[in-house]
């Protein structure tokens, strides 16, 4: 047994890789994270990408929030998006825009895919319209860079 540390959120976290996980194609997951300050506060942003989703967390308060679903409808080259919030905040408008944003540069850096969903954990101290477009653009600036 191997065991690697993470560090999410400046806590560590213990991943433990079993040698029965070798065969699964795509193990490990790839990660990456950065920490940026967006309207006065510090924003970690992680992406970790399994086989057959994307997972993104964006947080000003260090925890997960409100987690969303976003899914493709189509093949399409200008694919139409349908979020499904999983847990939290359901009537925040700024959670819905911000999914459906982040989900199209992902699918533009051909990072989702029909068959690739995202899963977006979002908690941020304000969803006014100007933090929440900071945000997009602190999240597109560090999807772009990787």
């Amino acid at each position: 047994e191997k065991q690697n540390s993470v560090n999410i959120f400046d806590r560590p976290l213990q991943i433990f890789c079993c040698s029965s996980f070798a065969f699964m194609d795509g193990f490990p997951v790839q990660t990456s994270q950065v920490r940026v300050e967006v309207g006065g506060f510090d924003t970690d942003i992680i992406k970790i990408v399994f086989q057959n989703y994307v997972q993104l967390f964006v947080t000003q308060l260090g925890k997960a929030g409100t987690i969303v679903e976003v899914r493709q409808l189509s093949h399409e080259n200008e694919p139409n998006f349908d979020t499904k919030c999983l847990l939290g905040n359901r009537e925040e408008i700024g959670v819905d825009v911000l999914a459906k944003q982040i989900a199209g540069q992902l699918f533009q850096l051909q990072q989702l895919t029909f068959d690739r969903h995202l899963i977006f954990v979002v908690s941020l101290k304000d969803y006014n319209k100007e933090n929440v477009s900071a945000v997009a653009s602190a999240v597109s600036e560090f999807l772009s860079a990787k």
